[in-house]
């Protein structure tokens, strides 16, 4: 037991942390309709955690070095007649296609990649766990001095320009927080289905939310509470970590879509 407890515990301790941060965004991506700015940071992370794997570095510093520079291009290359969504996915497409023909020529590399498509949360140890903790406390004290500013602009970008709302600074945090929860959650959830943790337990407090505030903290719950089944579920029943979290994750949207339909008759 006291082994079992020795390998998960670090992984369980990452998750739990990135789900404190995956919350708000989650939201926050809902309401903004970027659906897919979570999953083009992934299929960008490809790139870096190649070139980590070859250099022997934590992959984690891949994909974070590789987020730190999608978010530089976004800075560097916008153009007022290019959206940043679509600037975004042709930055990701490129550092994915780059991945794809690198490994073709490494056999190794490519089973890597193969495994990191659905992830492998194990991977995630306490040197990550610190990384995790330190970036979190810091993004979550920039959303929690913005919020307010940051549901606005979700909801009503043009009456929260109206007020004068800084709207490319709170765009930046946004992005700058995605990057930065995809980077870690490539290694735990893959590169497929990183996004889910950010938009399944939103979209399940959406629900039954009455106020913002609320559906953070109903969407952190379902996510605690599916990351808690889904380690206990991998330890007894020997299932894959990260598509479990994922299918309970659904499970409880189902739920609370069922409840909905029968509460509304």
């Amino acid at each position: 037991m006291m082994a079992t407890i020795t390998i998960i515990g670090p992984a369980l301790l990452c998750l739990l942390l990135l789900s404190v941060l995956a919350a708000p965004l989650g939201v926050l991506t809902l309401w903004r309709k970027s659906y897919f700015f979570a999953e083009s940071f992934a299929h960008g992370g490809v790139l870096g955690l190649s070139a980590a794997f070859v250099l022997q570095l934590p992959l984690w510093s891949g994909t974070v070095i590789t987020a730190a520079l999608i978010v530089l291009g976004l800075k560097l290359v916008a153009h007022k007649d290019m959206e940043q969504s679509t600037l975004l996915m042709l930055l990701s497409a490129a550092m994915f296609a780059l991945a794809a023909i690198w490994s073709s020529q490494n056999e190794q590399l490519q089973s890597m990649l193969t495994t990191m498509f659905i992830g492998d949360v194990l991977l995630l140890g306490l040197q990550e766990a610190w990384i995790i903790a330190l970036a979190t406390a810091l993004l979550l004290l920039a959303i929690w001095r913005y919020w307010p500013d940051m549901v606005k602009l979700a909801l009503s970008p043009q009456v929260a320009i109206a007020e004068g709302i800084l709207s490319k600074r709170l765009d930046g945090l946004y992005v700058t927080a995605v990057a930065v929860y995809t980077a870690f959650g490539v290694q735990s959830m893959g590169v497929i289905l990183t996004g889910s943790l950010l938009l399944i337990p939103a979209m399940t407090a959406r629900i039954i939310s009455v106020s913002p505030v609320q559906m953070v903290l109903l969407a952190w719950a379902v996510l605690v509470l599916s990351i808690l089944l889904g380690f206990s579920g991998s330890v007894w029943l020997n299932f894959p970590t990260s598509p479990l979290i994922v299918g309970l994750l659904a499970l409880c949207y189902g739920s609370g879509v069922l409840w909905q339909s029968i509460a509304k008759r």
